[in-house]
């Protein structure tokens, strides 16, 4: 009988599920001998589609007469070597391939060729492809098994091990995968690249990079932006009364009449003088309480975290999305803390909640000696969250019963684990309970409304008002004082208006996007679009990306330098503002290539490849015309008149074409002097002058933040002498 093989997505897990598996565990040259179970792994994607230029050598020149390109096939081979910044090694021409990732298919190959059954052991959704495109690229096609796993402590493990299916059932997570990222490669080429083009033809430098969901998340950036710069503040009115009760003072809001004809489209009053003439007809005079309604409300538990919740409620710790996705990836991952955790689905399985005791003595386990979470937790209680009806591919982030101390994990680890830890706690507490009383009083002939509010039963709230900030705990005691309790009220009771004043109010500007608020308008992208049919698509995809793609999108935008990020005035997050080069890239890109509508459809039809209601092959024929059409109109002569000179602020006027000097350096780089950003079309240079120039030097491009989060300084420059003559460009 011959052995097992899984195939993991990296080599960390590789070792986490040999480890579940076996006790003796040997670790061999790119695979886990686990006796009858040999785990290997493919650290990602070990093959990459060829380059163009590999495919049809004219691509080596980034020229609009060799777009768009379309590729017949999609021949695939092993990863290429990569230099220090990335990018491809080359020799004679040639692509170097990965020596590591060569022989690391080559052990693969070997195992699978011996094994009795081949495992997909890949990462949950989107590493579907990951294993299969391997084994399609061997010519692999006997039966294989599909091993999903949630959690990476050897109990869940083994538990995913009991219930694989075969690997076929997900056959189009696969073919979904790989139709984004054939549709992503060639929409991004060919705009890339076209655009680009049009960029330098205009006297810009740099490059474009235009992508399917990187572009509209910029325009979101942008729309914002607009929104506040065209925003025009209202003024509007209201009137507080102070209602004297023989049980008690209480506070009222006048309740203007539906349908009066001093009430704008919104409802709001606009005319001061009304309002002011409420406050003088009904200051001194007797009301009646007309109705006392009380009723008895519940909030349930907080559903666990979704990894975009997480991400927007850690962006109050001063985390950015990417650096968010790190650390619960570590929490997963390496620490084995947190269920898998780039879900969409806040719900959890129902027999799961069986263990909760298990899980919740690990957690306590895990914070000894000290506990920092107010209230009781009861695990007889079954919140909500616990619905098998309500589960897509896997379920909420919440702790597992792996065992470490929280002392072993960085500061942020610890923060964001204790934020999930807090939600799977609410779980097992009572829900929120509190009578909501509305009193409506009228006097003169006018209404105003009174709201009061007593909790029965705290329940899960506990447990943040232990964690709330100064900040928050100072706004509740302020709106305390403000909203005085209800008195016991009774219809027909006669009150006193001991205190009327107007209120004057003005309308506020939407907020700029920040981390919060850009990772909420991409899943909730439907609500700026206009056409009915759009909204309902992309309300139904839900939005921009995916809960794993939307960090690297946003952190991809700001290392390109599309958009900036601004500290905000108070908390630790910041905003996001579009650059010069962002809205330049907005100017001249179709309108198709940056509204959300083109999402729209493309994330339908991967919806229907995932539920076999249309085919890779007829998506793939509709990209390619898409793309045909889109770069007929990059070609058009008028493209050009409609890409804006972007101004770095390290450039001067041109005297010569009346477009933009820029700071270059001679062939040897030895010398700097300014040259034309036009060049050949104008090809006017002066003279560097160090002592007048300086502060205009080329700065360092790199990105705003590295791994971690961590601000990397700009590098040191030296200044150079330079010849006080401009060189020639001959």
């Amino acid at each position: 009988m011959g052995y097992q093989v899984v195939i993991a997505e990296k080599k960390s897990v590789a070792a986490d599920i040999a480890a579940a598996l076996s006790d003796n565990v040997q670790a061999r040259s790119g695979y886990f001998d686990a006796g009858s179970v040999k785990v290997t792994y493919c650290s990602g994607h070990l093959l990459e589609n060829l380059k163009p230029d590999e495919i049809d050598p004219r691509m080596v020149s980034w020229s609009l007469e060799t777009i768009p390109f379309i590729p017949a096939s999609w021949p695939m081979r092993p990863r290429s070597a990569k230099d220090e910044r990335g990018r491809d090694i080359k020799k004679n021409g040639k692509v170097v391939l990965d020596e590591r990732i060569v022989q690391q298919l080559e052990t693969i190959r070997k195992l699978v060729n011996g094994a009795s059954e081949v495992v997909n052991g890949s990462d949950a959704d989107e590493g579907q492809i990951i294993c299969d495109e391997v084994l399609e690229w061997m010519g692999y096609t006997k039966p294989v098994k599909r091993l999903w796993l949630q959690e990476l402590n050897p109990q869940g493990i083994r538990k995913a091990f009991a219930r694989m299916k075969p690997n076929s059932e997900y056959l189009t997570l696969s073919q979904s995968a790989l139709a984004r990222s054939r549709a992503d490669y060639l929409v991004g080429l060919n705009a890339t690249r076209g655009y680009t083009k049009l960029w330098q033809t205009a006297g810009n430098d740099g490059m474009l990079n235009v992508g399917r969901v990187q572009t509209p998340t910029l325009w979101l950036v942008w729309n914002r932006e607009n929104e506040r710069a065209t925003f025009v503040p209202v003024d509007h009115f209201g009137v507080k009364v102070d209602l004297a009760h023989p049980g008690g003072s209480f506070d009222g809001v006048w309740v203007p009449q539906e349908g009066s004809s001093f009430l704008d489209e919104e409802g709001r009053v606009l005319s001061k003088a009304v309002a002011e003439s409420v406050v003088a007809k009904v200051l001194g005079k007797v009301g009646v309480i007309e109705s006392v309604k009380t009723d008895a409300k519940r909030e349930n538990q907080p559903l666990p975290y979704t990894l975009i919740e997480l991400q927007k409620s850690a962006s109050k710790l001063g985390l950015r999305p990417n650096e968010t996705l790190e650390v619960v990836q570590s929490l997963y991952e390496k620490h084995k803390l947190v269920s898998y955790p780039r879900t969409d689905t806040p719900y959890l399985p129902e027999e799961d909640h069986a263990q909760a005791a298990k899980v919740l003595d690990s957690v306590k386990a895990n914070f000894d000696p000290e506990w920092p979470f107010a209230g009781t937790v009861d695990t007889s209680i079954k919140s909500p969250a616990w619905n098998d009806a309500k589960l897509g591919a896997h379920y909420g982030i919440i702790p597992t019963v792996g065992r470490k101390s929280v002392t072993a994990l960085s500061p942020m680890e610890k923060a964001v684990y204790g934020m999930i830890v807090r939600r799977y706690l609410a779980q097992f507490m009572p829900a929120h309970e509190y009578d909501a009383t509305v009193v409506m009083t009228q006097a003169e002939g006018d209404w105003f409304k009174s709201t009061g509010r007593i909790v029965r039963v705290k329940g899960w709230k506990v447990l943040y008002e232990s964690s709330s900030s100064k900040q928050a705990a100072a706004a509740t005691a302020a709106k305390a004082k403000v909203e005085r309790p209800l008195p016991a009220l009774a219809e027909g009771d006669s009150v006193d208006v001991a205190g009327a004043e107007l209120v004057s109010k003005r309308t506020e500007a939407p907020p700029l996007l920040d981390s919060s608020l850009l990772l909420d308008a991409m899943k909730n992208v439907h609500k700026y679009v206009v056409d009915e049919k759009v909204k309902r698509m992309l309300k139904e995809v839900e939005g921009l990306g995916t809960e794993a793609t939307r960090a690297n999108i946003i952190s991809d935008l700001v290392g390109r330098g599309y958009i900036a990020e601004v500290p905000k005035k108070s908390g630790k997050d910041v905003d996001y503002v579009t650059t010069p080069k962002g809205r330049g890239l907005l100017n001249i890109v179709q309108k198709q290539l940056a509204a959300p509508d083109l999402t729209a459809w493309f994330e339908g039809q991967l919806e229907g490849i995932r539920e076999g209601t249309t085919t890779l092959e007829r998506f793939e024929a509709a990209v390619g015309r898409f793309v045909t059409q889109f770069v007929e109109r990059i070609k058009d002569p008028a493209a050009l008149q409609a890409v804006p000179q972007v101004d770095d602020g390290e450039s001067r006027p041109c005297p010569k074409c009346g477009g933009r000097l820029k700071i270059r350096l001679t062939k040897e780089k030895k010398e700097r002097f300014w040259g034309c950003r036009a060049y050949p079309a104008c090809s006017h240079t002066e003279a560097f002058v160090p002592e007048r120039d300086e502060k205009k030097a080329p700065k360092v491009n790199s990105k705003a933040r590295g791994s971690g989060g961590v601000r990397r300084p700009a590098a040191k420059k030296t200044a150079r002498k330079a010849s006080v003559r401009a060189p020639s460009r001959k």
